[in-house]
């Protein structure tokens, strides 16, 4: 249940703090925004996760530093979402406020 909880909460996490560091209202009233990114992300790192855990089968759950592949592959997942969700939203605030700035100079 974890491997889509941690990344699901760091999405919220990356989401908060990116928000209340620059100004985003370019981006929270128009109709035409898109969550794509924070799915993307949740997916991408829940799919990266997961095949972190199945590596034991391979690996007979023998890693040398003692931490298990499910603690592994949950740590892989929350920080794969945050950065992915992070470079997403960065992208997106960018564009709009690009376009309100060529909406505004015309």
């Amino acid at each position: 249940m974890g491997y889509w909880i941690c990344p699901w909460l760091n999405v919220l996490l990356i989401d908060q703090f990116i928000r209340r560091k620059s100004d985003v209202s370019a981006v929270t009233h128009q109709r035409s925004l898109s969550y794509k990114w924070g799915l993307f992300s949740i997916a991408f790192a829940v799919i990266g996760s997961a095949c972190i855990w199945a590596l034991q089968v391979v690996d007979a759950a023998r890693l040398p530093s003692g931490i298990s592949y499910e603690a592994l592959g949950l740590l892989v997942g929350f920080y794969l979402a945050g950065a992915v969700y992070a470079f997403g939203l960065k992208k997106m605030i960018k564009e709009r406020e690009a376009a309100a700035l060529a909406e505004s100079g015309q």
